[in-house]
């Protein structure tokens, strides 16, 4: 049935095409002999002008009589008349048009000839053109041109005769093709009457099916767990079902027309479509947490999933709701747990692992051979048994979202050198080699903590399963704008079927040369969310003649000035002229000092937030600001007030004893600068040093974690321990201290509130945060620095105290 009402309309439209099409090509046929005809009416009147000039050129040249002559002018005024409109009528004719420009040429020809013999008699000379027109001279032209208009209305009639057959032939096939055509159409229409009932019976059918499809439908919307709304185009409710109802106490009556603001806050208020204000984009789909509230007014976070659905009458929104409040509250407990495992695993890994590290270097005596080999077996297993907690609560950190990246300038090859260090231990034990190469630094922008741990991560990889006498390389370069590191292992290589999960959490491959080797499957996948986070990628490729290649690659950083040199104090250098930044950089670099070059205040402001630096030089004339003003925001900051600043300016100096007092510099420069004088400076600024007379504040209230720092602090000054915060208010009241070692989960509060005491005459003093827990985000404690226990050794907390104590300046003052 439906395949005779696709047909029928078919039919009908062929019918009244053909039927059309005739009657277009009768109006063509029409339009072609009326042109025609007024082609052949437009040659015989043309030919008649020129008969009409000939017969008033002769009877003038015969007689001189001038009445000859207005026939003659009439004719010549018609003439190009007639050709203008035969050439229009014989438009779509090449041959004829041709024709026609024959016939106008012999026309010039004669008229020439005519207009000749007129002026000759006009000039008395009547005999010459008696005698030119008993010649013959018009006459050849004359038949010529007959012979022309001749052609043009034959073939013209050729032409009208060939169309009229053609349409003759054309009007008979319409005849055959519409007969068929509608006897086809009757057949069809039989057929129909036909098919009517068993298409009727189809269609109950169909319309019982409906129904069953639109109740099972609705009896999943009624029993599904999750709340679902319709909305239409405007925001407003259309549908609720059972659980939608139940979720916000209302009813599908009530909800119904409502703004769906009144219960999910989706769209923000203001101008535009509700789709608009929703931000939802194509139909996939978004999933959304949001403010919920039920008809008592309690709000409740919910999580919503948005799904567009174009209908005819607009663009309407499926809205999944579900309650979030249980899962919230399981994020707290998870995050709790894992902050409680944070400090009550890492605390005690802490003084394990330190203790038995301590015992290896032989800060307790030599130890016997059998003691020596189970205090490496324990110390080994521990260490193991912290990269395992360090991986779980990263993987949980990640999945929160709560990794917060420490950026600054580092150099790849530089933290390349220190994983190969600090694995060294692991692979001499596993008797592999390692070999690292660099052409020369290697800037990039990023966490050097997080850095390093992708590389130690690779690089422990390599040495585990690489075989003994092997080496394993490690090369890092620059190439097309990307920091690169290569670390290659002469293992058995990654299998095929293992590639694709290389990089999932808990992935492990299956083989008789990995199971000696297993760990916890977490190591890459949080490697290469670190390096993703930078804007780089982790990848990895068979190498040649066995083994594999991970590379990472990350954005390199263009200014090879932002690379900290190693073991120099930094300085740094607020100037927005180059040329005198570059000479004063180079004079304090052969000094010993890194230089970093800030040419706006803005960028100087960030630095010195940043921490990190022994000493600021200053311009006081920069592009966005005045440094006077930026000096005394500088003074008014507990954070920043202690930082030496020199001052090296053009600005008249008349009044710099008073300003040198007010912002307490250690010198105020002149442009030129001297730079013996600059260098005599910095050295004020940067030469109190500690030694062995400094005094060491550590606050942690595990008294094994005291005692191993007490002993890795050994050397560099005297530690005071104490266990909480009150203690520690006391000994900065009343005793001199150089730096703080400072856990965050103290007894008696957060670590942190120790802070505004940490202060020597109003001048901050150096905190080193060495805890269980991360630095909280937000906390925008500039200057300070903090390493995680069980991730950081005894080893790198003496080296960061060491460094701090140096590049901050000895005893307070």
């Amino acid at each position: 049935m439906a395949l005779v009402l696709f047909v029928v309309p078919l039919l009908v439209l062929a019918a009244v095409f053909v039927l059309y099409g005739e009657e277009v090509r009768a109006q063509r046929l029409r339009a072609q002999l009326e042109r025609s005809y007024e082609a052949r009416g437009h040659v015989l009147m043309l030919f008649s002008a020129l008969q009409e000039a000939q017969l008033g050129q002769r009877g003038f040249v015969l007689t001189s009589d001038r009445r000859f002559l207005r026939p003659y002018e009439q004719a010549r005024g018609q003439i190009a008349g007639h050709f203008a409109r035969l050439k229009r009528d014989l438009r779509d004719e090449p041959d004829q048009l041709r024709r026609v420009s024959r016939l106008e040429a012999l026309s010039d020809r004669q008229l020439r000839f005519f207009a000749v013999t007129v002026d000759l008699v006009r000039t008395g000379r009547a005999g010459e053109a008696t005698a030119a027109v008993r010649r013959g001279e018009g006459k050849t032209t004359m038949d010529a041109i007959r012979r022309e208009v001749a052609e043009i209305r034959a073939a013209e009639e050729r032409r009208l005769a060939a169309r009229a057959r053609a349409a003759d032939d054309a009007t008979r096939r319409t005849e055959i093709i519409t007969a068929g055509l509608f006897l086809s159409l009757v057949a069809l229409l039989f057929a129909a009457v036909s098919l009517v009932r068993r298409g009727l019976r189809e269609r109950a059918a169909l319309a019982r099916k409906r129904d069953e499809i639109a109740a099972r439908q609705r009896a999943v919307l009624e029993n599904a767990f999750d709340g679902i709304l319709t909305l239409n185009p405007s925001g407003s409710v259309e549908t609720v079902n059972r659980a939608a109802e139940r979720l916000f106490g209302i009813s599908e009556v009530e909800a119904r027309g409502r703004d769906v603001g009144n219960f999910l806050d989706l769209a923000p208020g203001g101008e535009g479509s509700f789709r608009d204000r929703l931000g939802l984009g194509g139909t996939e789909g978004e999933v959304r947490e949001v403010a919920a509230r039920r008809a008592g007014g309690e709000t409740f976070p919910a999580d919503v999933a948005l799904g567009l659905m174009p209908l005819t009458g607009g663009d309407y929104v499926v809205v999944t709701v579900r309650d979030a409040s249980e899962r919230k509250r399981v994020e707290a407990l998870k995050s709790e747990f894992v902050s409680t495992v944070s400090h009550e695993l890492r605390t005690p890994l802490t003084s394990i692992a330190g203790s038995l590290g301590l015992l290896l270097a032989g800060v307790a005596g030599e130890l016997p051979e059998k003691s020596r080999r189970l205090v490496e077996i324990a110390h080994k297993n521990c260490q193991r048994l912290v990269r395992l907690i360090n991986d779980l609560l990263d993987v949980e950190k990640l999945a929160a979202g709560k990794m917060e990246l420490k950026l600054a300038p580092l150099d790849l090859a530089e933290l390349a050198a220190g994983a190969v260090e600090e694995i060294r231990g692991f692979a001499d034990r596993q008797g592999v080699g390692l070999r690292l190469s660099a052409d020369g630094p290697v800037p990039v922008t990023g966490d050097g903590d997080r850095l390093l741990q992708v590389l130690v991560n690779l690089l422990s990889n390599a040495a585990k399963f690489s075989p003994a006498g092997s080496v394993v390389d490690v090369e890092v370069a620059t190439a097309s704008g990307r920091a690169v590191a290569r670390v290659r292992d002469r293992g058995a290589g990654i299998p095929d079927a293992f590639r694709d999960r290389i990089f999932e959490r808990f992935a492990q491959a299956d083989g008789a040369d990995t199971r000696g080797h297993q760990g916890s499957g977490l190591g890459l996948a949080i490697a290469k969310e670190i390096v993703e986070r930078h804007g780089g990628r982790l990848t990895f490729e068979p190498a040649p003649g066995g083994g594999t290649i991970f590379a990472v690659e990350l954005p390199a950083t263009p200014e090879a000035d932002a690379i900290p040199e190693p073991g120099r104090p930094r300085l740094l250098l607020c100037e927005d002229d180059p040329d005198a930044a570059e000479v004063l950089r180079q004079v304090l670099h052969a000094q010993g000092f890194a230089v970093d070059v800030a040419p706006t205040l803005a960028r100087a402001r960030a630095a010195v937030e940043a921490g990190g630096y022994a000493a600021l030089i200053l311009d006081l004339v920069l592009p966005d600001g005045s440094g006077l003003e930026f000096l005394s925001d500088l003074r008014r900051d507990p954070a920043l007030a202690g930082l030496p600043v020199i001052v090296a300016t053009g600005v008249d100096a008349a009044d710099a004893a008073e300003r040198v007092r007010l912002l307490d510099l250690v010198d105020w420069i002149p442009k030129p600068v001297d730079p013996q004088r600059l260098r005599h400076a910095v050295d004020l600024a940067v030469a109190a040093r500690c030694g062995e007379g400094c005094r060491i504040l550590h606050v942690d209230d595990d008294p094994d974690v005291r005692e191993v720092v007490a002993v890795a602090l050994a050397g560099l000054g005297e530690v005071v321990e104490v266990s909480n915060l009150r203690d520690a208010r006391r000994v900065l009241a009343g005793e001199t201290i150089d730096l703080v070692v400072l856990d965050l989960d103290l007894p008696d509060g957060n670590g942190l509130e120790l802070m505004p005491a940490a202060t020597a005459r109003g001048l901050p003093i150096p905190v080193i945060v060495f805890s269980a827990k991360d630095l909280p985000a937000g906390a925008e404690l500039r200057g300070v620095r903090a390493l995680t226990k069980s991730r950081s050794s005894l080893e790198a907390l003496a080296s960061l105290v060491r460094e701090t104590l140096d590049t901050r300046g000895g005893s307070t003052p």
